[in-house]
């Protein structure tokens, strides 16, 4: 090592053969005193490092390639810095310059390199890094190696490091620089995590991969189950030494970790350079790791290339491509596995991954949040746009085409459409922090008896006779989005109450975004749910029957009689549990009759039909159960009458009308009884008897 200022002011601080002992080096380096010089000449600086310190009396060996590493924060105001190259390249020793802070010149130093990449420009504070980095790349040591070890297997009388003892091993390794290196335990590709395996892979990654090449005898790799890890063992013959090289993906933080047993490195992949190279290279190239990985745009995918070698002696043993253009799907942040959204905070989450998040979010910052939410695949593309027509023109925030409502105006980056029929109703909201325009929508449709809604690809739906009028109902996209509804009924009136809202909670809780769309909003129920149009009414129970492949006569399958519902379009309003002639409330019957509840009901009279009806203490009502042999199905038809509260209720299955008697008249009932015959309508052409008759035996009852 040597020191310099202006012409003639060289000077050794030690020589190459001083010592080969780390911290006798660095002791020395330490010892050294800072001359400051007014001038520099780095033609004359490389001049005296060419030809006074590469020389045998001072450590030189004449079977190994030289190399001086130029470093200065200057540049040349004395001397001709071609002439001190020239004595170098003339001795055939190579230059690396390392030029530090603005004060150099970019074109003197990369004249002195005869390959550019030779040459770097850093700083001070990243010189421990940046300075190991290219020395690394730039020399190559691994035919002085293989010479080194050659020299040193003739001198033991060996030819092969097969027979190499474990005091010449440490040698070796000491020599090498690799003592530290190998000095953690060896990993056992024998044991686990890596057995069991196939083709030397342990995969345990639900998520597949695509591109796994065959792995050596020498070796074995194991992909972890949460598909954020992937470790090897790789056995070096003759030393007895194993590699263990590493790939680990914090998804939650944004970060790759690799390295090789005892060398560990972090990649911040928030505007990663995808497909750079990054190496490992101990020792002058005994030991590579090489790594590259890819991003596909708008894939949830890395491509990954990467590569183990050890060069001891003249032939690479291993050298293996671990990962060649391999696919391995991106891991989803660990939120999902034991995290529950409901602790999510944006602002926790911005001091893991270093931003800042009082303005805007920056769009690499946005990406990332949306990819760990998983939010990103959610999101409808295009976007919803509240110019486009549904949206537009909008009057204090509405779209409406509902003549009987006049909802409240609307507040905030939002505008809402209503369909013509008034119980729907479809938004979209800009939400600036993200840069997000969502997607909000609800509708009751009393037609088809279903309620259904979605934020943006996410979707629910309801069938209407499971849904307690009056009860509170929250969807949640991720528990971040979120649509809050409440609707109740007044059944006289055919109208229905609504309160809706929207949500965007990204603080544990704490939904700092709302958006109020109806509060106690009155909406008129379309009078279509009595009717039932487009049904099979008018087809043949035989011939239909007999498209179906069936036997007439026989009780169908049950199969066949539940696609038969399907048709008719009953299935939704049949109980999930069909009621039992001979059980429960039906059982104990005389003549198709259970009354003994009812002290009020006797001289029933008998009933023919295949039909169990039950009488309930209180005697104002009946409840019954009928067979159809044909389908091999029940059915629950009843009438209950609430004289405390002047109620009436009517109803198959789970098909009911609820009426206050306040307001009783025939005209009512009649009403009622009519809203009722869509279902026995739907089965009576094609059965031709009983369940009229029923209908007929319930409306005398009521009568």
């Amino acid at each position: 090592m040597s020191m310099f200022g202006g012409t003639g002011t060289s000077r050794t601080g030690f020589d190459l053969d001083t010592s080969y002992d780390k911290p006798v080096i660095s002791q020395n380096i330490l010892q050294i005193a800072y001359n400051k010089q007014g001038y520099t000449d780095i033609g004359d600086a490389l001049r005296y490092a060419c030809e006074d310190m590469f020389v045998s009396s001072k450590g030189d060996r004449g079977d190994v390639k030289n190399y001086v590493v130029l470093m200065t924060d200057g540049q040349s105001n004395r001397g001709v810095t071609q002439t001190g190259v020239n004595t170098c390249r003339n001795n055939g020793v190579t230059i690396i310059a390392v030029g530090i802070g603005d004060g150099i010149s970019r074109t003197e130093l990369l004249s002195v390199v005869q390959d550019p990449n030779h040459f770097i420009n850093t700083t001070y504070v990243e010189l421990y890094e940046t300075l190991p980095d290219i020395v690394t790349k730039s020399i190559d040591c691994s035919a002085d190696i293989s010479s080194f070890i050659f020299n040193w297997l003739q001198q033991a009388g060996m030819e092969v490091l097969d027979g190499v003892k474990e005091g010449g091993k440490q040698l070796i390794l000491k020599r090498l620089g690799l003592y530290e290196f190998f000095s953690g335990p060896t990993c056992d590709k024998e044991r686990k995590p890596f057995t069991p395996n196939v083709g030397g892979w342990n995969n345990e990654c639900p998520l597949g991969t695509l591109g796994m090449p065959e792995l050596p005898g020498n070796m074995a790799c194991h992909f972890k189950d949460t598909c954020t890890g992937i470790e090897c063992c790789i056995e070096i013959p003759g030393l007895g030494l194993t590699l263990h090289p590493f790939i680990i993906i914090d998804p939650c933080e944004y970060t790759l970790n690799y390295g090789l047993n005892t060398i560990n490195e972090t990649i911040q992949l928030i505007n990663y350079e995808w497909g750079k190279t990054e190496k490992i290279n101990l020792a002058g190239g005994v030991i590579q790791l090489q790594l590259v990985i890819k991003k596909p745009a708008g894939l949830k995918k890395f491509i990954v290339y990467l590569s183990a070698k050890a060069c001891f002696e003249k032939r690479c043993v291993p050298d293996v491509k671990i990962f060649d253009g391999t696919e391995i799907p991106q891991p989803i942040c660990d939120l999902y596995a034991d995290y529950s959204f409901k602790e999510f905070s944006l602002s926790e989450w911005a001091d893991r991954v270093g931003t800042d998040i009082k303005s805007q979010l920056k769009t690499e910052f946005r990406t990332l949040l949306l990819e760990q939410l998983g939010l990103d695949v959610m999101l409808k593309n295009p976007s919803c746009n509240r110019s486009d027509d549904m949206y537009s023109p909008a009057v204090n925030g509405w779209n409406n085409e509902c003549p009987a409502m006049s909802p409240s105006d609307l507040s905030g980056p939002v505008s809402c459409y209503i369909p013509d029929y008034c119980t729907g109703i479809d938004c979209c909201l800009d939400f600036d922090y993200l840069d997000l325009h969502l997607n909000f929508y609800l509708y009751i449709d009393t037609c088809n008896y279903v309620i259904r809604g979605g934020i943006e690809k996410f979707t629910f739906e309801y069938q209407l006779l499971d849904y307690q009028w009056g009860e509170v109902k929250e969807e949640k996209l991720v528990e971040i989005i979120r649509i809050k509804y409440k609707i109740e009924r007044l059944e006289e009136q055919k109208k229905l109450i609504i309160d809706a809202e929207l949500k965007i909670c990204l603080e544990k809780e704490d939904c700092s975004t709302t958006v109020k769309l109806f509060d106690q909003q009155l909406v008129s129920q379309p009078l279509c749910d009595m009717e039932m149009t487009g049904q099979l009414l008018d087809i043949s129970f035989t011939d239909w029957v007999k498209k179906t492949g069936e036997n007439i006569g026989n009780t169908l399958t049950s199969a066949v009689a539940n696609k038969l519902l399907d048709e008719l379009g009953l299935t939704k309003f049949m109980n999930s549990v069909p009621c039992d002639r001979y059980a429960g409330i039906f059982a104990d019957s005389e003549n198709g009759w259970n009354s003994k509840d009812c002290p009020l009901a006797v001289n029933l009279p008998p009933i023919e039909t295949s039909m169990t009806c039950y009488i309930p203490s209180y005697c104002t009502g009946i409840n019954c159960c009928i067979e159809v042999d044909q389908i091999g199905k029940t059915f629950n038809v009843y009438a209950l009458l609430d004289g405390c509260n002047w109620r009436l209720t009517l109803g198959i299955e789970r098909r009911k009308i609820d009426i206050s008697l306040l307001d009783y008249s025939s005209e009512i009932i009649n009403n009622l009884k009519s809203s009722l015959d869509w279902f026995h309508l739907a089965v009576k052409p094609i059965l031709n008897r009983g369940i009229p008759l029923v209908m007929q035996d319930v409306y005398n009852y009521v009568d």
